[in-house]
C-alpha cells in the first residue's frame, strides 16, 4: 500500500475503531470489485461469505479479514460457507489485509481450509491464478480510498454502503452461505 494511502487508512481506523474500519475495508473491497465488469456482486455483514462476485475477474466467494496483528482467526462458519460456495462453482478466497504500510490485499485460495485461531498473515500468499485479479483490486482499492477519503473519514461505513447501493450492489445481513 502506498504510504499516503496507508496514512489515510490509519486515520480512518483511529477515528472509527477497528470493527467499523474492518467493515469499511470490506465494503471498499467490494466497491473495488464493482469497478470491474460484474454480473453478480453481493456484500454481507455476517460470518461466512462476506462478498460474492461473478464478473470478468472470475467467480469468487470471499471471506474478508482485516488486522493490525500478525495473525488472524478463521472460524468454522467461515470455512463452512466457503466450502458450500465452492460446491456451487465459486473460487473460495480468504481476502486478508494487514493494516500496515506496504501491505496489500492477499487473495488466499482456501480449498479445504480448516478453522484456525492463529493463522499467520505472513504464511499466506496469493495463488498464481489470482495474482492478476489481486493486482487490479489492490490498485483500485487504493484509488477509491484516496478518492473517497474525506467522506469515509467523516461518515464511516454509512457512506460506503450508500455508494454500494447506488451502484445496485446487493447488501444485507444474511446469505445462504451462513
Amino acid at each position: 500500500m502506498r504510504t499516503d494511502v496507508y496514512i489515510k487508512l490509519k486515520e480512518i481506523v483511529k477515528k472509527h475503531g477497528p470493527s467499523e474500519s474492518g467493515g469499511i475495508c470490506q465494503d471498499l473491497l467490494a466497491l473495488s470489485f464493482a469497478e470491474s465488469k460484474w454480473k453478480k456482486l453481493e456484500v454481507h455483514d455476517v460470518e461466512g461469505i462476506d462478498i460474492l462476485y461473478e464478473g470478468d475477474l472470475g467467480k469468487f466467494a470471499i471471506e474478508v479479514k482485516t488486522t493490525t496483528r500478525e495473525e488472524i482467526s478463521v472460524g468454522e462458519k467461515d470455512c463452512q460457507g466457503l466450502k458450500k460456495a465452492e460446491k456451487e462453482g465459486y473460487i473460495p478466497i480468504l481476502a486478508v489485509i494487514k493494516l500496515d504500510v506496504f501491505d496489500e490485499w492477499i487473495f488466499y485460495k482456501t480449498n479445504n481450509m480448516k478453522p484456525k485461531s492463529n493463522l499467520s498473515v505472513n504464511s499466506i500468499y496469493t495463488h498464481d491464478k489470482l495474482k492478476r485479479s489481486e493486482k487490479i483490486i489492490n490498485e483500485t482499492f487504493e484509488n477509491l480510498l484516496e478518492e473517497h477519503y474525506k467522506n469515509l473519514y467523516d461518515n464511516g461505513r454509512r457512506y460506503i454502503i450508500s455508494l454500494l447501493k447506488m451502484r445496485g450492489i446487493k447488501t444485507g445481513k444474511l446469505n445462504k452461505y451462513e
